[in-house]
């Protein structure tokens, strides 16, 4: 899927199975282009995720810019978030008109409740292959606990947590991890 009219169409495939939002592509990008494709590996993906994360906006836009330019430099970028954004941009203003038409009916109500559990259940999944990917264990797991509840108890916008936790990373990389290499 190197070739511009493929990273085109890939994203477009997925962003018309990626219902839920950006985690849900993100689960489509892993089928396809870890499992599927083999064009990237589950590190690379993380690393991706990490990025897309840690930038402001959409996370899925930013998620298939990340990996748009690592397939086709700038163009597989521009083509990517082109393709994802193609038919939800469509679709969503459709469904935008419809519903502000229906938005008090009942029906419409009770779908949008049915919906909500099975929207969480697509946003975790991505979640916990990522927590695998990242190599989460006992003695890592207190980082994205200590995130979540930062973010949930105290309510530390996300970005101040980012700019932390990467300068930790760095100090520890820079020098606890050597001398953990001098060891072996």
């Amino acid at each position: 899927m190197k070739k511009p009219i493929e990273i085109f169409k890939g994203f477009f495939q997925m962003g018309l199975l990626a219902t839920g939002g950006g985690h849900a592509l993100l689960q489509q990008i892993e089928k396809r282009l870890i499992d599927r494709d083999h064009l990237l590996t589950a590190e690379e993906l993380t690393d991706l995720t990490t990025l897309a994360s840690s930038i402001p906006g959409s996370f899925g836009l930013n998620l298939s810019l990340a990996v748009g330019y690592r397939l086709g430099g700038w163009r597989g970028a521009a083509l990517a978030a082109l393709g994802v954004l193609a038919l939800p941009l469509i679709l969503f203003t459709l469904m935008a008109m419809l519903y502000f038409n229906l938005q008090d009916t009942a029906w419409i109500q009770r779908f949008l409740r049915g919906m909500r559990p099975a929207i969480v259940a697509l946003m975790v999944m991505p979640c916990y292959r990522l927590g695998k990917a990242a190599r989460l264990n006992l003695s890592n797991i207190w980082i994205p606990l200590l995130t979540i509840m930062a973010v949930v108890v105290f309510r530390i916008t996300p970005i101040y947590i980012i700019v932390l936790v990467g300068g930790c990373a760095y100090l520890y990389g820079r020098f606890v991890k050597p001398q953990e290499n001098d060891k072996d």
